[in-house]
């Protein structure tokens, strides 16, 4: 059994822009979203996590993220192209407001087979983040947890996986931004469960605009 974090990036630039930001190496973290940081660190020191290895989306965004964490516990970041944005193609630059009439998006939102023009389904996202989950299980020892900064589509996926994407109402849940989930991994990281949605962080620094992007 393992313990695995999925942590979603602070603020960026492109949350406070409203707008899909899946070119690497994409905007920076915003001054609230720094602050975010720090308050991750924190949440995550705090439940005596001290891994030697972090684990991060490419971006910018995840990078400087999973930075606050690595540095106050001395771990070292490892780049993982299987955590990276949720490619989105032609809609690349573009936010909700821009597409809401668009069909496609409408279903993208919730279908979780459907791809933007050019860009990966939320089953593709989960494909990669599990083959990765699997591979990091087998790699590292064993009372090691897994730590893993990422992005809002990757959160997504897991909970469908999990059917955990929608809340007792039908409605579709969110992840806003410095949200983690936290999963127990059984069989290698074949089998998961969800254990706990943190949003404290979010909670008691943001608002409500990084959850649609």
């Amino acid at each position: 059994m393992r313990d695995i974090y999925v942590v979603r990036h602070a603020e960026s630039e492109a949350n406070v822009d409203r707008r899909f930001d899946s070119t690497p190496p994409g905007a920076p973290l915003t001054a609230l979203g720094a602050l975010q940081a720090r308050r991750l660190a924190d949440l995550l020191t705090g439940w005596d996590l001290a891994p030697t290895v972090v684990y991060a989306s490419p971006f910018r965004r995840t990078q400087e993220t999973a930075s606050a964490f690595a540095a106050r516990i001395g771990a070292r970041i490892e780049s993982e192209g299987a955590l990276r944005e949720v490619e989105v193609g032609a809609w690349d630059g573009r936010g909700p407001e821009q597409l809401s009439a668009d069909p496609v998006y409408q279903r993208w939102r919730i279908e979780p087979e459907i791809a933007p023009p050019g860009g990966e389904s939320l089953e593709a996202v989960l494909a990669r983040t599990r083959t990765l989950i699997s591979s990091l299980c087998a790699e590292a020892p064993p009372a090691q947890p897994l730590v893993l900064f990422t992005h809002q589509h990757t959160l997504r996926s897991l909970l469908w996986h999990l059917g955990r994407l929608r809340d007792a109402d039908g409605r579709l849940l969110g992840m806003p931004n410095a949200s983690v989930l936290l999963l127990e991994s059984r069989d290698g990281g074949d089998g998961l469960r969800l254990r706990k949605i943190d949003r404290t962080v979010h909670a008691a620094t943001g608002d409500d605009r990084s959850a649609a992007i």
